[in-house]
Parts: C-alpha cells; sequence; structure tokens
C-alpha cells in the first residue's frame, strides 16, 4: 500500500473477526512526519502495543509493504520486511471474516493498495515430510529475481530445522522452482541458487549437518498451476523438500 498525507493524516483499520466478533484489530496511522502501528484485541479490549516510525523512514508515498504474522501464540507486524512489534501468548479463535476501513483527517490525505494477500499458518513439516516424503512450501520467499530471503520466510525454515533435529536420520532434497517468466537457463540457475540460500541458512543458523542436505534447481520444468495467471505463477514459485 501506499499513503500520502500532506496536510492531515490517513488511517487504515484491519479488523479480524471471529463467528461476527471482532477479536483483533491493527491500525496504521500515517502522517508526513510519523507512521504508528498499533496493535489490540477487541473481546475484552486490551492494547498490545503500538510502535512510532518516521514516514521518511519508509517513504509513504511509495508502495510499503505492511504485513500481520500470527502463529502458535506469537504475534508479528512487519513493515517492508522489518519487525517493529512482537507479542507472545495472544490467543485468539479462528478467524472467518476480515475488514478494512479506510478514515483521513486534513487536507489532501490519500491511500491505495497494490495488493492483499492471506495465507493460512503451514502445515506441520514433520508429519507431512513422513507421511508423504514430500514437502511444498509457498511460504519460503525471496526478493524478485533474487536468491536474498525475506525475513517471512524464517517461521517456515524454523520448522524445517526442527524437524530435522527431531529426526537425525532425515536427509533432505531441496527443490528451488520458478515460473515461466524470463528466460529458462535463467530461471534454472535462480532456482538452484535459491535452492543453496535454503541450504545456507538451514547450516549457518541451524547448525545442520551439510551432508543431510542435497539441493537442485529446476526452474519452470515443473509447474503445478497454469503459467497464465498471476496466481498461477505464485503458485508455482516454490521451494518444495524432498525426503531421501
Amino acid at each position: 500500500m501506499s499513503f500520502d498525507a500532506p496536510k492531515g493524516r490517513t488511517q487504515a483499520t484491519y479488523s479480524f473477526f471471529s463467528k461476527n466478533k471482532e477479536t483483533l484489530q491493527w491500525v496504521v496511522y500515517a502522517s508526513a512526519e510519523f507512521t504508528d502501528l498499533v496493535v489490540s484485541l477487541r473481546s475484552p479490549y486490551e492494547e498490545l502495543g503500538r510502535k512510532r516510525i518516521a514516514s521518511a523512514a519508509l517513504n509513504i508515498k511509495q508502495p510499503i509493504k505492511l504485513a500481520l504474522w500470527i502463529q502458535n501464540g506469537r504475534l508479528r507486524i512487519f513493515a517492508n520486511g522489518e519487525k517493529h512489534l512482537d507479542f507472545n501468548q495472544v490467543v485468539l479463535p479462528p478467524i472467518d471474516k476480515v475488514e478494512i476501513a479506510s478514515n483521513f483527517l486534513g487536507a489532501g490525505p490519500s491511500l491505495g493498495y497494490r495488493s492483499v494477500r492471506f495465507a493460512e499458518s503451514t502445515p506441520d513439516f514433520s508429519q507431512v515430510i513422513n507421511a508423504s516424503g514430500r514437502y511444498v512450501s509457498h511460504g519460503i520467499l525471496f526478493d524478485t529475481d533474487s536468491d536474498r530471503l525475506k525475513p517471512e520466510s524464517a517461521p517456515v525454515i524454523q520448522a524445517i530445522a526442527k524437524g530435522l533435529d527431531t529426526n537425525p536420520n532425515l536427509k533432505l532434497l531441496i527443490e528451488g522452482h520458478t515460473d515461466s517468466v524470463g528466460d529458462a537457463a535463467h530461471n534454472l540457475d535462480l532456482s538452484k541458487r535459491r535452492a543453496d540460500a535454503v541450504k545456507a541458512v538451514l547450516v549457518a543458523q541451524f547448525k545442520v549437518d551439510a551432508t543431510r542436505l542435497s539441493t537442485a534447481g529446476l526452474g519452470a520444468t515443473k509447474p503445478i498451476d497454469s503459467n497464465d495467471t498471476p496466481q498461477g505463477r505464485s503458485l508455482n514459485r516454490r521451494v518444495e523438500l524432498v525426503k531421501q
């Protein structure tokens, strides 16, 4: 999304509901000077916390990426890939509706959305890899046309590391896959470098024995959906872990 509030303030409110009862609210207040992130429980009311960021640091007139991530009682707020709020022991019922509202105060504020994405928690890695021998992840994310991992990838990679730790005999082939946009040779190289990047994190950060991990780059050679639509291309961009 992008904000512009030269003489006023823009407010974006994200309300999360369970059975028509609001349970969580995330509000983003943006002015020319500051952007405030505020998260609160709604029933009963409890403000979890807030963070003030200089709007110049976020460059709010350009598209910025905001993300809310919650899993196993931990809630995090990201802005442009940087974590700004982090809470533990946040217990919510299943969310079945999300409402987005915008409000404006003063002269000339505006707000625009480029895209909105909702994703469920990833399935348990150990259960899936033991049952099927293959784990398909769309939660390991990279910068565009790059092998640089995004911070949002951390929960999935941590789950993989935990599965390897609890099963010391498990060996994995890490496959990188891309969509069909661009040169095929470039995509093959990119997908291999992305698989190597996942291996490097598991080895360096989680002390996984490198001999338990191998990598392969398959580019766009094994699509799981059509490359003719944005949704299909998004599904084809993935990392798969294969039990060896």
